[in-house]
């Protein structure tokens, strides 16, 4: 009421699944109605997702990352490729925009899960909002970071960028979110990625 706006975004990085029933039933019980954005887990379920719309959701980010089921298991994610193929038709269908990344470059990544990635583009996904290609970062906590053995990695350090504004000492002492490391893996070209 103060700023008279009826827009907003949710801070958390993915909306909790405790509590969410109540959630969208107080927002649905407000005489104002609002309009957000969220970010949320592809294994949110349609009538989940149905429900933030009728709540206001108006745009939301998925983490779908990759359309290749076995990409997805090793980084930990928690989905399957049709699951995400599920939640791309459903915003489409709810016309939603969902500024979904499709990340490469990730450690380790086969030809075989490019391809995969390829055919579920061409065949599935090619009528939905485009993925944003975004290469690998890697961060603290993710499952590349916990098991880096598990991974063609090496050398993980505070990322490179920092040395250009950190002093040596500091930069070696400080533990930073975004990291840097030595890719000991063979090098799979996301190009064909990239044309589609």
């Amino acid at each position: 009421e103060r700023h008279g706006h009826t827009y907003f975004e949710f801070l958390d990085n993915i909306i909790r699944e405790e509590g969410f029933d109540e959630f969208i039933a107080l927002l649905r019980a407000q005489p104002q109605r609002y309009r957000f954005h969220y970010e949320a887990r592809a294994h949110l379920k349609p009538l989940q997702i149905l429900r933030l719309w009728q709540a206001g959701m108006r745009r939301c980010q998925f983490g779908f990352e990759a359309l290749s089921t076995g990409l997805l298991q090793r980084m930990g994610k928690g989905t399957t490729a049709m699951m995400n193929l599920e939640v791309m038709k459903i915003c489409a269908e709810l016309e939603v925009p969902h500024n979904g990344n499709l990340i490469t470059r990730f450690p380790g990544t086969t030809r075989d899960e490019i391809e995969e990635t390829v055919r579920n583009m061409l065949r599935y996904a090619s009528g939905y909002e485009p993925l944003t290609r975004s290469p690998f970062l890697l961060g603290r906590d993710c499952v590349v970071f916990r098991h880096p053995e598990e991974f063609p990695i090496a050398n993980l350090r505070n990322h490179d960028d920092y040395k250009g504004v950190l002093p040596p000492e500091l930069f070696d002492r400080l533990e930073m979110f975004e990291l840097s490391y030595d890719d000991r893996g063979l090098d799979v070209r996301y190009r064909i990625v990239r044309k589609h």
